[in-house]
């Protein structure tokens, strides 16, 4: 389920690169667009048709040949005498998601750091580029006295780059907690130069630092 969302977020990804250099890429390759594109359709359709039918009784009917026209990444784990288990098909499975993570233009990863009104600070990593799920944690770091956490979610979609969030914690000082439940709008703003940029949210801006601060997926 974790790998059909995240294929979701590739297609969505790929059809609305946040890169203008990537934007016109497609623009002037359609070819190249549409092959990731039946690449992810395909993988998609592998996983979804082997969840339906259980992984492991579909490896065990290829085995003793009673299916036909098996899933395509079959033939690189079949072969005679092979032992099957589910960490193969595990194995397989990422090794296509890591080929898709790299094919997509937005395989930068983004980290947070930054203050709000002097008073919270908030981290966080977006593997993968910005569209998708955002989640950020926030400290209290300016109010003396006074201590506090949050945690602060968002998905921004692939046109926009912007969506709603949402959080939650909880503020203590003289001795009394209080709840946090607030929400508001967030916006990415893309540095073409970098692909980096700044992360508003309603109306406060966070820096955006593009790197590699996430590893492929493996096993």
């Amino acid at each position: 389920e974790e790998l059909l969302r995240e294929l979701d977020t590739l297609e969505d990804c790929a059809k609305n690169p946040s890169n203008p250099l990537q934007k016109k890429a497609n623009k002037e390759n359609p070819e190249d667009l549409q092959q990731l594109l039946n690449e992810i359709a395909a993988t998609r359709a592998e996983l979804q048709g082997n969840t339906a039918a259980g992984v492991i009784g579909t490896i065990n009917s290829a085995a003793s040949g009673l299916i036909q026209g098996a899933p395509g990444w079959m033939g690189h784990v079949i072969g005679s005498g092979t032992a099957w288990a589910l960490d193969n098909f595990k194995q397989v499975a990422q090794d296509r998601m890591n080929e898709l993570r790299k094919k997509t233009k937005c395989k930068n990863d983004l980290k947070v750091d930054g203050v709000i009104q002097g008073l919270w600070t908030f981290t966080g990593i977006k593997c993968g580029g910005p569209v998708g799920k955002w989640e950020l944690d926030g400290v209290m770091t300016g109010a003396p006295g006074g201590t506090g956490t949050q945690h602060l979610t968002f998905t921004l979609a692939g046109a926009s780059l912007a969506g709603g969030w949402s959080s939650t914690g909880s503020v203590t000082a003289a001795g009394g907690s209080v709840p946090i439940n607030t929400s508001g709008n967030a916006k990415f703003n893309e540095s073409v130069e970098n692909g980096g940029g700044t992360l508003s949210l309603s109306g406060e801006k966070l820096p955006v630092t593009a790197g590699k601060f996430c590893s492929e997926v493996s096993g």
